[in-house]
């Protein structure tokens, strides 16, 4: 990690090369530990392993997000598009914007719809 002359706190300690596990102490929101000791009650295991587990988790996302070129909200968009598309739903380039009409919808299938969102003077 590249050393900053305006970080805070003490020196970080290296971790020597043998170590397979290096300690970290770690502060977060009242919230986040009720949340994460829920997860880990639920599972059966330490707040330790739960969180070390969820870091895991999300370094990996990161890794994932990468390789994709793509940002959380694509990923969450395309998700979405996905889910819609299985459930009979189409897109429909509207006024505004894309509009995900339900299946059965008359809309987007007949020549007035699509007629509506032309320019007047254009056939």
């Amino acid at each position: 990690m590249k050393e900053d002359a305006n970080r805070t706190g003490r020196p970080r300690k290296a971790i020597g090369r043998r170590e397979k596990r290096a300690r970290l102490t770690l502060v977060v929101s009242a919230d986040a530990k009720r949340r994460i000791a829920g997860s880990a009650d639920l599972k059966g295991v330490s707040l330790n392993a739960e969180t070390e587990a969820l870091i895991e988790k999300a370094l990996l996302l990161d890794v994932v997000l990468a390789g994709m070129s793509s940002s959380e909200d694509k990923f969450i968009r395309q998700g979405f598009e996905a889910a819609a598309r299985k459930l009979g739903y189409r897109p429909h380039r509207g006024k505004y914007g894309t509009e995900w009409l339900p299946p059965g919808d008359p809309r987007g299938s007949s020549s007035e719809w699509g007629d509506s969102d032309k320019k007047e003077g254009q056939q």
